[in-house]
């Protein structure tokens, strides 16, 4: 990647991504509770179900490439992302897209993440990853939208991020270095 190209992004997901739906007899995996105290002094706790191993991996790939970490996510309301990010003390210092306010009926806009992201993207392109349980592959459109080398996975969320799906965005990566 020549040194006045902006860095790479990976826009990032937590539920089905990094929160697993589901546990899997894995003795790898780890719960943490995040607590959210609501505006009226109500406390909700989030169960957490992740792999350190998987999160681990992610946090060298990120640093080691030097990509640009962009939450991407339903977990940006009421900084519950940092509350994550400080009780699994890994993937620090990511920037949060902002988040639609929700529709007098309750609920997100449809597509929220996708025009988010689009507008990120046109605002300062630059060649992204992005992981997240709940889309399609958008890779084709998003080259022919904004113009930029791409790769969109979606996991699984019974099993969140894999092994496969850190090599493939390594590999994504790399390519980037050649270019």
């Amino acid at each position: 990647m020549p040194a006045d190209s902006p860095r790479p992004r990976l826009y990032l997901d937590v539920d089905g991504v990094i929160n697993i739906d589901t546990n899997p007899r894995n003795d790898d995996l780890r719960t943490v509770q995040v607590i959210h105290v609501m505006q009226n002094k109500r406390e909700q706790s989030y169960t957490v179900l992740y792999s350190p191993a998987i999160l681990e991996e992610l946090d060298k790939i990120i640093h080691e490439f030097k990509v640009e970490l962009v939450w991407l996510t339903t977990w940006l309301r009421d900084g519950l992302i940092l509350k994550l990010v400080d009780e699994i003390d890994l993937l620090r210092g990511g920037r949060l897209l902002p988040i639609p306010l929700g529709r007098l009926s309750g609920g997100m806009p449809q597509q929220w993440k996708l025009n988010a992201l689009f507008n990120d993207e046109r605002n300062q392109p630059a060649p992204f990853a992005w992981i997240d349980d709940e889309y399609q592959h958008f890779t084709g459109k998003a080259r022919e939208t904004i113009g930029v080398e791409c790769l969109v996975l979606r996991p699984y969320g019974r099993e969140g991020l894999t092994v496969s799906d850190l090599t493939k965005v390594r590999a994504f990566l790399k390519t980037l270095q050649t270019n």
